[in-house]
């Protein structure tokens, strides 16, 4: 089956429904950040951070970070830097929702995020 998709900004009204995709993805690994959490980190990058529609319906997302070189974000707090004087750009999550996985959706998201970082330099 064919699926319409469209990879864009996350708007304010996807957070519960990609609260529930990170959960679903990694609760069993209990990394799971929850909503508060991941808010605070696409807040820190907007313009790194995308949601991919399927068929009008959030069905994946992906947050990267300026972070600096072998540093990442810390799981438990919130986001509160803003690494803009970085090169570096941190995958935080990337996640698909488990039935169109394997599809190539996972790497289509990952080449738009760096189409996205590239024009931003």
């Amino acid at each position: 089956m064919e699926h319409r998709i469209h990879i864009r900004e996350i708007s304010a009204r996807d957070w519960p429904r990609l609260a529930a995709l990170e959960h679903a993805a990694y609760a069993h690994l209990l990394l799971a950040e929850g909503e508060e959490l991941l808010r605070s980190r696409a807040a820190s990058s907007p313009a790194t951070c995308f949601a991919l529609d399927a068929d009008g319906r959030l069905a994946g997302y992906a947050l990267a970070l300026p972070y600096p070189h072998l540093d990442c974000p810390d799981p438990t707090r919130p986001e509160h830097a803003v690494h803009g004087a970085t090169t570096n750009l941190h995958l935080h999550d990337l996640v698909i929702s488990a039935p169109l996985r394997r599809r190539g959706l996972g790497t289509r998201l990952a080449r738009h995020v760096t189409d996205a970082a590239a024009a931003l330099g």
